[in-house]
């Protein structure tokens, strides 16, 4: 996808990017699991494949 390095930005930053409501959602959920309890304990699967393929087919930017 070539995106370049990772880089932190401040709630603010991001707010001048993406839409302020946007910005708090995915500060507050951005963290990398895998869910091992939910498929153990809960038999949970996941419906969607690659997180990358959701950004680069379906994701407005």
């Amino acid at each position: 996808m070539e995106l370049g390095p990772v880089r932190s930005w401040s709630v603010e930053e991001a707010e001048q990017h993406w839409d302020p409501m946007h910005v708090h959602y995915t500060f507050g959920t951005n963290s990398r699991v895998i869910a091992k309890r939910a498929r153990a304990e809960l038999g949970w699967v996941p419906r969607h494949g690659s997180i990358l393929d959701w950004f680069k087919n379906q994701m407005p930017l």
